[in-house]
């Protein structure tokens, strides 16, 4: 599946964790800001996007010199920059999309680019977002997935509930079981074995992959 990598504006600070994901990419978009990753990685994107008022202005010209498209966005306008990064991706044909920079020190911004992931979800791509410890996703009906460099893993629901949750290769099993949005029972599970299936008969879930350091 053709991938669209998308660097926003938030922190990366492990950028050896991302580097994978970067060189498989089919297309490269960064979010205004999040143009400085890319730089920082000698990444050059497809195209820059945004209203341009958190990118140096030298950045920017830099890679206009090189021939990078850029598409420009009013200040005042009713979506982020990083929902307008997902829609020109969706735009160019990419619905498998990897969120790069996504948390930051703006909760609001972190909590809508999580969501972001459901906006990717209703228009029928798959959505991911890596950070330098986790990886975040939603479940569709059914996901199997290997446990990797993940030592914890966190079920959160993002509809009031979510039912019918079967889960396998995870320390504490779910069986056509029930999670609840107001409820905290789905955080921190842990893996069992190296391979993870999670099936879901109705709402959206959010899965959270954690790398903790251990001694």
């Amino acid at each position: 599946m053709n991938t669209a990598v998308i660097f926003l504006a938030g922190e990366i600070k492990d950028y050896s964790v991302i580097k994978k994901y970067t060189e498989q990419a089919d297309f490269v978009i960064c979010a205004d800001g999040g143009t400085r990753h890319a730089d920082y990685m000698n990444v050059i994107p497809d195209m820059i996007i945004g209203d341009m008022d958190s990118i140096d202005p030298d950045l920017l010209g830099k890679y206009i010199g090189k021939g990078v498209k850029t598409r420009l966005f009013k200040t005042e306008k009713d979506e982020t920059d990083s929902q307008l990064a997902v829609d020109i991706a969706f735009e160019q044909g990419f619905k498998d999309i990897v969120l790069l920079g996504a948390f930051g020190s703006l909760p609001d911004h972190t909590l809508a680019n999580v969501m972001l992931l459901e906006y990717i979800r209703q228009k029928k791509g798959t959505g991911k977002i890596v950070t330098d410890n986790a990886e975040l996703s939603i479940v569709r009906n059914c996901t199997e997935f290997d446990r990797e460099c993940f030592n914890r893993i966190s079920l959160i629901p993002l509809t009031e509930k979510v039912s019918g949750i079967t889960t396998a290769g995870l320390k504490y099993k779910l069986l056509n079981d029930v999670l609840y949005r107001a409820d905290t029972r789905g955080i921190s599970n842990r893996f069992e074995e190296e391979r993870v299936r999670i099936e879901v008969q109705e709402g959206v879930l959010l899965l959270v992959k954690v790398r903790e350091e251990t001694d």
